[in-house]
């Protein structure tokens, strides 16, 4: 439906929608987009945006296999963008939304919707297994990365399923297959997934906007605490990165980070504190982390910019001022007990772990630092 109404856009009105997604990405301070299932009209107009040099950000797309497979070749399948684009690989899906009540469980809802019975545990979008293990088994063939939609158990374990067998007909490899949302899997799930190189990409930002509606009907206490459980895959040293699913969700990444770090609904409950992750792991999952599960952890970095709107720091000043005790103000510095050497200290840390620090700055407007962090 959603593909069929897009379509019937005109070119002028997608390269008007492509741009306003960019500016919302952007505002919220993203250099990399992911189209999570492009229809053969979105990879049309976006290519064009990127031969017309439209695109301020990189845009990585990935054909729906069932409706675009065709779409899903050279010269924009590709590991290296032009201008600004590239297609990454197939999406497949497999399952709705738990706040639909259409995600695919092994155990029933905990209030099953209007008219159903207390067994009820949503369905599969492909009900045969061998329907499904055809289609992973393409992409194993062509060395397509995918992206599986799976917010329910149960099309976990037909995911599983799948790769498992792919796996054993063509070897192991490092194809980084991305379970997306992964909101309910469970603990041997994640057994079976890091054994298989699964690569979840969890959807946090549900226990902030559906949390209340997830503990009190659908899932219920015990397992809405697990929504998303990065702290069971970090227990495991497994790579994940998070997303925002827009337009489900604005792309905000202050939400982003403030749901994994916090887990607060939107009634200010707690849910799954044990699922809570460190600040710095919240940061990672959608900068490095992010970037490894497209393939280009050698290629972009996790920055962190700061900025403020002080007297700012005249240009002659700045080629020194990361040398141990230059001091741009000297009398001011001795007032206040400085010795010239806290930027010093930093550059010198950031250096010993292969990161860096450079700074920009305007008088009378302010200075920005920025750190770009090694990728390990």
């Amino acid at each position: 439906m959603a593909f069929k109404l897009l379509g019937g856009f005109d070119a002028e009105t997608q390269r008007s929608l492509i741009k306003a997604g960019i500016g919302l990405y952007t505002r919220f301070g993203y250099t990399t987009a992911e189209e999570g299932r492009a229809s053969p009209e979105n990879i049309k107009h976006e290519s064009a945006a990127a031969e017309a040099g439209e695109l301020d950000i990189d845009i990585v797309a990935y054909p729906d296999i069932q409706m675009a497979a065709l779409s899903i070749r050279p010269p924009w399948l590709s590991r290296e963008y032009k201008g600004r684009f590239r297609i990454g690989g197939a999406k497949l899906s497999l399952d709705g939304s738990p706040q639909a009540k259409t995600a695919w469980l092994t155990k029933p809802y905990h209030v099953p919707p209007a008219g159903l019975g207390s067994d009820y545990v949503g369905y599969p979008a492909i009900k045969d297994d061998a329907k499904v293990n055809e289609l992973i088994d393409k992409c194993f063939v062509n060395n397509w990365q995918v992206l599986v939609h799976c917010n329910g158990d149960a099309a976990g374990d037909q995911l599983i399923r799948a790769v498992r067998a792919a796996t054993q007909k063509h070897g192991p490899g490092d194809r980084r297959l991305v379970m997306i949302h992964a909101q309910t899997v469970r603990e041997d799930q994640l057994d079976a997934m890091k054994e298989l190189g699964i690569v979840p990409s969890f959807f946090a930002m549900h226990t902030f906007y559906w949390g209340d509606w997830h503990r009190d009907s659908v899932l219920g206490p015990e397992r809405a605490a697990r929504i998303s459980p990065a702290a069971s895959a970090l227990k495991r040293g497994m790579k994940f990165n998070q997303h925002h699913d827009a337009p489900v969700a604005l792309p905000n990444s202050i939400i982003i980070l403030h749901s994994q770090v916090n887990r607060v609904t939107r009634t200010g409950k707690v849910l799954g504190p044990d699922q809570r992750v460190s600040v710095m792991d919240a940061l990672k999952s959608i900068t490095i982390n992010a970037a490894w599960s497209h393939f280009e952890e050698d290629k972009k970095h996790f920055l962190i910019s700061i900025r403020d709107n002080g007297p700012g720091i005249p240009s002659e000043h700045l080629p020194r001022i990361f040398e141990r005790f230059y001091r741009v103000d000297k009398s001011r510095s001795k007032e206040k007990g400085g010795t010239g050497l806290g930027l010093a200290i930093v550059k010198h840390i950031l250096n010993a772990h292969g990161s860096k620090i450079t700074v920009a700055s305007k008088v009378d407007k302010g200075t920005t630092f920025k750190i770009t962090f090694n990728n390990k």
